[in-house]
């Protein structure tokens, strides 16, 4: 079968049917060719690593002659049998003519689809009673998701880090935010400053986190102790930790991947093997195709960090990014945390607070439904 998708700015809806009944050609239609290099060669990538056998075809035409586009798209329809319109991005001209063309051609049986990443559904638009069927590889993984954006995750030290997660650390994790939780100030101030005679110690040592010998310090393993080196990380990694458990009635994962610390390469490119423009996002979780940017401030936190969360969501997840901060005191910030609660709104983050009063069973159920709310 052959595709024909309109270029949208927002890349998961020039990718979103060939995840879901990958064909054997990709016709992208665009007005400017370095974009459509650029994204065809992400896209190919993507297929790739899947074992897909996709042909990406690249055609520039201008966007505002509607008689040039039909011709186009006649001929691609007259050169290629089980020829599909994609509906799902791109420019109104570009849709019209498809309609055109689709007119002209029913006798040749072409399709037109449009997918909804909210939900994961395809619409048959020509009423026919023939759409593509959603397969069970229909979504993203978070690093194909930034890469169909243009950048990639940069792993290695100060950078990502791919956690070993089993039913051992996931309880070591919540044994660590049990302690956090109890007195936020006090435990930033105890792990930032390293005070091993602090109380909080005490507590990681009941719990057989750490053993304390005078000033030394031996942890229960590598893993705790990466989680115990920054104070913000308890935070983080319940969230973390939550995303992996969430699952919706049925027992079925609600977030097909789920990554922290993640190091994003704005661009993909290098300059003398040294990354250019970087950010870090606390949590990312995919539901489906759908991105959520999870920032998590387990103390203050200043204006900026709202800007920088909706800067990396717009760029890697566009109007489909859900965009979320997770936060431990802003009870505490009077007059400015209005403020900071009135910017978030306008910006579209929803802003999560007191988590540290809630039970495990209270968190579960917030981080389950941070994709749809």
């Amino acid at each position: 079968m052959t595709f024909i998708e309109f270029f949208d700015k927002t890349s998961v809806e020039n990718l979103c049917a060939c995840l879901t009944s990958p064909p054997e050609r990709m016709i992208l239609i665009g007005d400017k060719i370095k974009h459509l290099l650029n994204h065809a060669e992400r896209y190919q990538r993507v297929f790739e690593e899947r074992g897909y056998s996709v042909e990406i075809i690249c055609k520039t035409l201008n966007r505002n002659n509607l008689q040039g586009i039909v011709s186009y798209l006649s001929e691609i329809v007259e050169t290629y049998e089980n020829c599909a319109f994609g509906l799902t991005g791109g420019d109104d001209l570009f849709l019209t003519a498809a309609g055109i063309v689709y007119e002209r051609y029913k006798h040749k049986g072409i399709q037109l689809h449009r997918f909804n990443i909210r939900n994961n559904t395809v619409y048959d638009c020509d009423s026919d009673g023939n759409s593509l069927t959603v397969n069970e590889n229909t979504f993203l993984s978070v690093s194909e998701n930034i890469r169909i954006y243009g950048g990639d995750i940069i792993y290695g030290d100060g950078a990502t880090v791919n956690w070993e997660i089993d039913a051992d650390f996931a309880n070591d994790i919540r044994k660590i935010w049990d302690i956090c939780k109890k007195d936020v100030k006090k435990w930033n101030t105890a792990i930032n400053g390293g005070d091993v005679r602090s109380s909080v110690f005490a507590s990681l040592e009941r719990a057989s986190l750490l053993k304390r010998d005078g000033y030394r310090i031996v942890y229960k393993s590598d893993r705790v102790k990466r989680c115990l080196t920054k104070a913000g990380l308890a935070l983080e990694m319940i969230i973390f930790i939550a995303g992996i458990q969430a699952t919706d009635p049925e027992g079925n994962p609600i977030y097909n991947d789920v990554m922290n610390g993640v190091c994003i390469d704005w661009d993909g490119k290098t300059d003398n093997g040294k990354y250019d423009t970087k950010n870090e996002i606390d949590v990312m979780m995919m539901h489906g195709m759908q991105p959520v940017f999870i920032s998590c401030k387990n103390g203050s936190v200043e204006t900026e960090e709202l800007y920088k969360l909706n800067s990396v969501a717009e760029k890697f997840g566009g109007q489909y990014a859900k965009k979320i901060l997770v936060a431990t005191a802003l009870d505490k910030m009077g007059e400015s945390g209005s403020y900071f609660r009135q910017r978030a709104k306008d910006m579209n983050i929803r802003i999560i607070e007191g988590l540290q009063d809630a039970s495990y069973e209270e968190l579960q159920k917030t981080v389950n439904g941070f994709w749809c709310n």
